[in-house]
């Protein structure tokens, strides 16, 4: 890793991350979700960062169905 990336304090590339991973208004889930996977293969570093975002919100899809006795 390039010395000057790990002077950065973690807090201020939390807020760039912030910054650059897109809402859901701009872009879908999966595309932000992708581009927070890739950026946390980049180093340990930016995977410390950008694991918190991804985990931020779940999304559990719940299918309910219901018999009815006749």
């Amino acid at each position: 890793m390039d010395p000057t990336v790990s002077r950065v304090p973690t807090e201020l590339w939390m807020r760039i991350f912030d910054f650059i991973v897109p809402d859901h208004h701009t872009w879908s889930k999966e595309q932000s979700t992708k581009l927070l996977k890739d950026l946390s293969r980049v180093c340990s570093l930016f995977r410390a960062v950008a694991q918190p975002l991804l985990f931020q919100s779940l999304s559990v899809p719940v299918s309910l169905s219901f018999a009815i006795d006749p």
